[in-house]
């Protein structure tokens, strides 16, 4: 049955957007603090950083498709792609199916190199482990939602 909105049913509705936005807010903050934090201890400049994360994700990808997501030109992202290799954090390989093109693929690093990554991905997995099944599921849909509409705001 529907019911129409009193005035304390749109103040009660804010107050949770507000707190969800804040919370999130927050959260992306925070991310933001800790990735340029790990990426200048690996001294990695943060276009490098977010270049492994979209690799490691979804690697292998061809220039290109690294060059949109990082937003880079492709003068730009063959010369992010140079430090990287050059670093060990990547490497390029032929395409199985494309001998035009190649495909740039992680290589995973020892902990010793991003160990502060370890002890938040560690702390995130205690976290999540600790939410019921359902909570889990929320948060995860909640999550990818986001993931998906900033994505889609970033490529108009």
């Amino acid at each position: 049955m529907d019911k129409n909105l009193d005035c304390q049913d749109i103040k009660t509705l804010r107050e949770k957007d507000i707190s969800i936005a804040e919370a999130f807010a927050r959260y992306n903050a925070t991310l933001l603090s800790m990735s340029a934090s790990v990426a200048a201890q690996l001294k990695l400049t943060l276009s490098e950083m977010v270049a492994c994360e979209h690799l490691k994700l979804d690697g292998p990808l061809k220039p290109g498709e690294l060059a949109e997501r990082v937003q880079l030109s492709s003068g730009a992202i063959t010369a992010l792609i140079d430090r990287l290799e050059k670093r060990g954090f990547v490497e390029r390989k032929r395409h199985p199916s494309d001998r035009r093109s190649v495909l740039v693929h992680y290589l995973p690093q020892e902990e010793a190199v991003v160990g502060r990554l370890y002890a938040i991905q560690r702390r995130f997995m205690e976290e999540a482990d600790a939410l019921a099944p359902a909570e889990r599921e929320s948060v995860a849909k909640f999550l990818s939602v986001m993931a998906g509409a900033i994505a889609e705001i970033i490529e108009t």
